[in-house]
């Protein structure tokens, strides 16, 4: 076997930060006692080949399809491949698949908040994916398909003909709305986007990001106190890199924004909900969660630097300028430096 360690599902859970992580069973798939000892991933691409080892010259044994929600048996070490990322996941004792096609994913729902405040409020998708629609309920024409940790902005809380609670969601690109099953979502309270290490001055607050190592830093009063893989772009054709080079400030924040860039480009995308966004150029680069692709630290995207949702959370929460609660979005020109090297 093509491996240099085994992770125990505990320690993985330990690492990522997945203690009580619980399930979320496609009906074929036989269900196993939810402990913190279970993990469960969505496949993210289109479809995705088993091997028999942690190897892509290893045999085939299944092809999985994108949204099918597998349970994570093994975690292992690859010798093989990429340095940034040699993690592969055994995946319902049918072999393995290297953890980039897979997002780590929970099943959980949430009470029900009726009284959303009249200026709405962020909310986050607690489920591997919940599908929405046009008005509240299964009967309207299906609108888009939203993400396990991706972000959304609920501005009222309203029944269906079955009496079934929905959430209305603004969609700030369309500039329209779409409904999800309200258990689907936690409306995030206030505590836990206060601003985090307040005591600690803008000016001595300031976030490296690393290309060629693809990590971001955080500092306080020039002490590291934070890292995190990141997937920035790669190099073009002609040598320079999409994400740019220099010394800026974060000044434009919100805690979700639906990202569309599918028009007369053929590797355009369409994302609601990209979750935590921290803007540190007018041309629209910025510190943002992914949950579409679980490649941090390989080179990736359009130019802005994505992180995982929690990581992008933290910096969210404790870059400047600080969002108010209940705030959709903040602008202040002289925030946290941003310094790309």
């Amino acid at each position: 076997m093509n491996e240099i360690s085994s992770l125990s599902r505990r320690d993985f859970l330990k690492i990522f930060g997945v203690i009580g992580i619980s399930t979320f069973l496609p009906s074929n798939l036989s269900v196993l006692p939810e402990n913190e000892e279970t993990q469960y991933g969505r496949i993210i691409p289109l479809n995705v080949k088993t091997h028999i080892t942690p190897s892509k010259n290893s045999e085939v044994i299944n092809i999985y399809y994108r949204d099918q929600i597998v349970l994570i048996t093994d975690i292992t070490i690859s010798s093989e491949g990429s340095v940034y990322n040699k993690i592969w996941y055994g995946i319902n004792n049918d072999g393995y698949i290297h953890s980039e096609n897979i997002q780590p994913v929970s099943r959980s729902y949430n009470p029900i908040i009726t009284n959303i405040p009249d200026t709405g409020g962020i909310a986050e998708v607690t489920v591997p994916y919940v599908d929405t629609y046009r008005g509240p309920g299964t009967t309207f024409k299906s609108s888009y398909r939203l993400y396990y940790e991706s972000t959304h902005w609920v501005v009222a809380c309203v029944k269906d003909e079955y009496n079934r609670d929905w959430y209305k969601i603004y969609d700030d690109y369309w500039r329209n709305y779409f409904y999800a099953p309200a258990t689907h979502l936690r409306i995030i309270p206030p505590g836990e986007l206060s601003e985090l290490s307040p005591e600690i001055s803008s000016h001595d607050k300031k976030i490296d990001v690393f290309l060629d190592n693809q990590i971001v830093i955080a500092y306080e009063k020039d002490i590291p106190i934070y890292m995190a893989r990141v997937s920035t772009s790669p190099k073009s054709t002609n040598g320079f890199t999409r994400t740019p080079k220099g010394v800026y400030n974060i000044y434009y924040k919100r805690p979700n924004r639906h990202m569309v860039n599918s028009e007369h480009d053929p590797s355009g995308f369409d994302l609601p909900g990209v979750p935590w966004v921290s803007y540190f150029t007018k041309g629209g680069i910025a510190l943002h969660g992914a949950y579409w692709h679980n490649q941090f630290g390989l080179p990736r995207s359009h130019g802005c630097i994505n992180l995982t949702p929690k990581a992008a959370k933290f910096l969210y929460r404790w870059s400047h300028p600080i969002v108010p609660f209940q705030k959709r979005e903040i602008v202040n020109e002289i925030g946290t430096i941003v310094n790309i090297m």
